[in-house]
């Protein structure tokens, strides 16, 4: 076991160390979310570490004295002089399950059409509950509690609860129409109203621009 740790010791050390460092960096962030994901996963590297250079190792070494001691696994019980290993030990019963009952069970041709059937259920159960997802995104979740930004979309929320989010319209060459709140009931009518109304200037200028100068 010492030679084995000699040479498997130090690469599991060195990993160990520069995930638990990166992690540790990562979780000095001020968002919350990547801060709690950081701090779980420095804690099961560390654990885990701890782990596998203390009870796994020490574990081993004793099941190693137990066969050499030949010992039974149970109890650590001192082998006999007539003892001979059980008849159930020596057989392979998930290899029997497989061999006698599970596989000729499953080649009958009803149980293939009801594996089927059961298959095609679960697949459309499974594209139904697709479509059936929704997203419950909160930008707060990313962002430091105290910070100005939390702030806002808090007092938003608080105040302006079905005022809706800011949106805009922009037409190339045209001026910008910036609405407030209320993004949700813009209505297509108003969008078509200032892509003509912007079309018509459009025409306009250019008119302008093919009409002779006047001497």
């Amino acid at each position: 076991m010492a030679r084995a740790m000699k040479h498997a010791g130090v690469s599991i050390t060195v990993t160990s160390v520069t995930d638990i460092a990166a992690f540790a960096i990562g979780a000095t962030t001020s968002m919350p979310a990547l801060r709690s994901f950081c701090i779980n996963a420095m804690s099961g590297i560390l654990m885990l570490f701890v782990l596998e250079v203390t009870f796994f190792v020490a574990l081993t070494v004793l099941d190693e004295r137990r066969k050499e001691r030949y010992r039974i696994g149970c109890c650590f019980q001192p082998k006999t002089e007539n003892w001979q290993p059980a008849p159930c030990s020596q057989r392979d019963l998930l290899k029997l399950f497989f061999e006698r009952f599970y596989g000729p069970f499953l080649l009958r041709t009803p149980v293939k059409v009801l594996v089927m059937i059961m298959t095609a259920a679960l697949v459309s159960v499974n594209i139904w509950g697709i479509f059936q997802l929704e997203q419950n995104f909160d930008p707060n979740w990313y962002l430091n509690e105290h910070s100005y930004p939390s702030e806002y979309f808090n007092a938003m929320r608080l105040y302006f609860p079905e005022s809706g989010e800011r949106a805009s319209v922009d037409l190339v060459g045209r001026a910008l129409c910036y609405c407030h709140g209320h993004a949700d009931k813009i209505t297509l009518g108003m969008y078509l109203w200032w892509v003509v109304y912007g079309f018509y200037h459009e025409l306009k200028d250019k008119e302008k621009e093919k009409r002779p100068a006047c001497w």
